[in-house]
């Protein structure tokens, strides 16, 4: 929101990252947007341990559909979102969150179960599902 208000003051059809060139906007390449996000990424990285090494425009679209997701966005509305022509792209890679939100239902409508780890849970299963194009 701050950007926005920053960069985009009147609400016009500029791309949202941009260049200024002779004083009009111009969109950032692909491999400068790259830079842009590596060099934030570092940056925040010195503060925040939790920030991934591999920092990339496909990460953060499958964060925010995750985060949609979890938040209770239909599967449908994510895959129309994000592009996706078959469901099966879709929910192959949110299989997991699946998984892990029926998991902390059980837990609150049975807090007597153990408070095991899950398999889908360990940082190598989330490396591995987090790296799928």
């Amino acid at each position: 929101a701050i950007y926005l208000k920053e960069f985009h003051r009147e609400a016009n059809e500029n791309p949202l990252l941009y260049s200024s060139l002779d004083g009009k906007p111009h969109s950032l390449s692909t491999d400068s947007i790259s830079l842009v996000l590596k060099t934030a990424a570092n940056n925040a990285r010195k503060t925040c341990s939790d920030v991934p090494g591999n920092v990339h425009c496909h990460l953060i679209r499958k964060t925010k559909a995750m985060d949609l997701y979890k938040n209770g966005v239909p599967l449908p509305f994510i895959m129309q979102l994000l592009g996706h022509e078959s469901m099966s792209t879709t929910s192959g890679f949110y299989a997991f969150a699946t998984l892990e939100m029926m998991s902390d239902a059980m837990k609150k409508a049975t807090p007597s179960l153990k408070n095991e780890d899950k398999l889908w849970k360990k940082d190598e299963i989330k490396k591995a599902l987090f790296s799928i194009d």
